[in-house]
């Protein structure tokens, strides 16, 4: 049977059960071309059925597009529909897991600039003795240059006087 057979003969009852669950003519001539009447009478038996039972989640048309695009069989249908569901579970762990590790590394960066922050304050707060007092303690424990910004900054952030200092600046 060809498309045109199948158009033409909109008395075709399979076409007609696929129109009344909401399928446009031309969608379910095409089903039926493509994949011949068995093959599309099996899947609307698949829809009642789900129907029958309650299982149908989403409009019929679209569980019947589901079932025609998916190659639903009798009994494994429920299977399907679970499967399907735990990958969307699935995805969605995965969509949260980097949604909550974004949020923890932009937490990071924002305390991060926030200790630089009071880092520069406080150096800036030091006379010019202290300051090289500390780039000269900065070279020895670490063997880096202190215009190395971030890890002067880094290891500066850690001194006990410095966190003080951060903490009366909050």
């Amino acid at each position: 049977m060809d498309y045109a057979e199948v158009v033409d003969s909109l008395e075709n009852k399979t076409v007609k059960r696929c129109i009344e669950y909401g399928i446009g003519e031309g969608i379910a001539a095409g089903w039926l071309v493509k994949h011949g009447e068995p093959y599309l009478l099996e899947k609307l038996e698949i829809v009642k059925q789900a129907k029958q039972k309650g299982e149908i989640k989403t409009t019929e048309a679209q569980y019947l597009a589901a079932a025609v695009n998916n190659d639903y069989k009798d009994g494994q249908v429920a299977i399907q529909i679970q499967n399907r569901a735990k990958r969307k579970e699935a995805r969605l762990l995965r969509e949260a897991e980097v949604e909550a590790s974004e949020k923890v590394s932009r937490e990071q960066r924002e305390r991060r600039k926030e200790a630089r922050e009071a880092v520069i304050t406080y150096l800036k707060s030091l006379d010019e003795f202290d300051a090289q007092q500390l780039e000269t303690q900065f070279i020895k424990e670490t063997n880096l240059n202190p215009d190395e910004a971030e890890s002067f900054h880094d290891w500066i952030a850690e001194k006990p006087g410095v966190i003080e200092y951060r903490m009366a600046l909050n």
